[in-house]
């Protein structure tokens, strides 16, 4: 990230809108600001959206609001991502209609009404000549709400991306803050939602997620609750292993609504805060914003 750079993370959840920026620092990146902002879907989606851009572009010096970027986050329901095989082209222009023919075909879908991105896939055997594409795809629908009034404020988003993948660039980011020697598993837990993501050695990426429900107070739930999230962590724990058999499994690190009476017999449990770790010069930022930063994160790759 260049020195004269900011990055802003939205996350637009069911309920609130977590925003972060992060800024280029002579120590590297720094959390320069956070701010969340209830909502409804109901609401007028640029009364929170200017709140948070007086907010946060306050918090970074004014040289670097010249050239901020946003981010925005997508749902993973609201994503579809398939694997392709088809020729592999020099020409990016004729490449992308390429994949946008393919995919218009397989979803059954008119492309006008989908954002779309791809990668090559590598370590996948296919025919000479050709190679595998991995794509992910999005309704318009889904993202044009949240464009249009990020326009309409005057911010201009550079990145959208998906919500996982976010939490996937804070882990990367961890692991060196952490100096851990080991590969943890990190779960996330929020709004009812549970994330599970691990690093392998060689960069592979586990991820897997599921709903438990809506994320109510601890506190205010019974034994009984309790006791079926603790279910869930230990299958997430049992999922992980499976995966990988060969890489053991000694730390789990945990963020958001976990209740406190959680355990496990043959694993170390790490309770942390991801702005914090990340920067411990940070305000004081709940974990819940971990998608925020994670976006911001993610975003700072299309500053440079």
């Amino acid at each position: 990230m260049m020195r004269s750079s900011a990055v802003l993370g939205i996350d637009i959840g069911r309920d609130i809108i977590h925003a972060i920026v992060v800024r280029a620092h002579r120590q590297g990146i720094q959390v320069a600001g956070h701010h969340r902002v209830p909502y409804r879907a109901t609401d007028d989606l640029c009364v929170p959206l200017t709140e948070i851009k007086k907010r946060l572009l306050a918090c970074v010096p004014w040289y670097q609001r010249l050239h901020i970027s946003v981010v925005v986050g997508v749902d993973e329901e609201a994503v579809i991502t398939k694997q392709m095989t088809a020729p592999l082209i020099d020409d990016e222009i004729e490449q992308e209609a390429l994949i946008g023919q393919k995919l218009s075909a397989a979803l059954n879908m008119d492309m006008d009404t989908l954002y779309y991105d791809f990668a090559v896939m590598s370590g996948v055997t296919v025919q000479p000549g050709q190679v595998c594409y991995q794509v992910v795809a999005c309704r318009r629908l889904a993202l044009t709400p949240a464009l249009d009034a990020l326009k309409r404020v005057g911010l201009s988003p550079t990145v959208a991306d998906i919500n996982s993948q976010a939490l996937v660039g804070v882990y990367q980011a961890l692991r060196p803050v952490a100096q851990a020697n080991h590969w943890p598993l990190w779960l996330h837990y929020h709004s009812g939602l549970l994330t599970a993501i691990r690093l392998y050695p060689d960069g592979q990426v586990y991820q897997h997620r599921c709903r438990l429900g809506e994320g109510e107070r601890y506190e205010y739930r019974e034994s009984a609750a309790n006791a079926l999230v603790q279910q869930h962590f230990d299958q997430a724990c049992h999922r992980a292993r499976e995966h990988n058999r060969l890489l053991p499994l000694s730390t789990v690190w945990i963020s958001g609504a976990w209740p406190a009476t959680l355990a496990s017999e043959h694993l170390t449990i790490t309770r942390f805060n991801p702005v914090a770790m990340l920067d411990q010069t940070a305000p004081n930022i709940s974990d819940d914003a971990s998608i925020a930063l994670g976006l911001a994160l993610r975003g700072e790759y299309s500053c440079v």
